[in-house]
């Protein structure tokens, strides 16, 4: 099932399942995925389904809607695209990557690591967002004092932490590691910054630092 992940200056918001209705995006409560913004159109953007993907459509004039950085009235979409309504951002991917399963009707999805409880304590931990490749979306909490990313196919480094300090070791392996568009050519332990860009070659992951826990109700 394709779905869309909302994000808003990088930090994840909520994964929204697409079915085979249109969806309306907008801020007006009646748009099947609301977005409560002055920066977004009460009727913003619809996707409608076409055939084995979805169409985008521009809702408002006075409202831009952009794919992949660039202005558009109408698109097709493909696996990895990016919108972007007002100040918020949605990826689009074909294959359904939640943690969580889907709701029968679709609705905003709170993620979480398929391996991890939800914390206790008013912070959740730092995690890492997949931004690239097949698993598009999914999150990697970053609780232990060694977070392993082989499951991610990337045995070339790992998140090491500290209390509250985390950083990146660089292990070995032929693909080059980049880190906010830096190489990373040594072993030594380089310390990660919230919004942060890891690329282990085509592999690309967002750091988070934490972030408030969601309130029940």
């Amino acid at each position: 099932m394709p779905k869309l992940t909302l994000a808003f200056k990088g930090r994840l918001l909520s994964i929204h399942h697409l079915g085979e209705r249109p969806l309306t995006i907008g801020r007006d409560p009646s748009a099947g995925l609301r977005i409560e913004s002055l920066a977004v159109a009460p009727q913003h953007a619809e996707l409608v389904p076409s055939g084995p993907g979805y169409l985008l459509l521009a809702l408002d004039p006075a409202f831009p809607v952009l794919l992949n950085q660039e202005r558009v009235d109408q698109a097709s979409l493909s696996h990895g695209d990016e919108i972007q309504i007002g100040k918020h951002r949605l990826t689009y991917s074909e294959e359904s990557l939640a943690l969580a399963p889907p709701a029968p009707e679709p609705a905003p999805i709170e993620v979480k690591d398929e391996d991890e409880e939800e914390p206790s304590s008013g912070l959740l931990p730092a995690y890492l967002q997949v931004q690239s490749g097949r698993r598009i979306g999914h999150i990697v909490f970053c609780r232990r004092a060694v977070t392993r990313l082989d499951r991610l196919g990337a045995a070339e480094v790992m998140i090491t932490r500290e209390g509250d300090r985390y950083h990146l070791l660089r292990l070995e392996g032929s693909r080059e590691v980049r880190l906010g568009g830096i190489p990373i050519t040594t072993t030594a332990e380089v310390r990660l910054n919230d919004c942060d860009l890891i690329e282990i070659g085509e592999l690309r992951l967002r750091f988070f630092s934490g972030r408030p826990a969601p309130q029940p109700g």
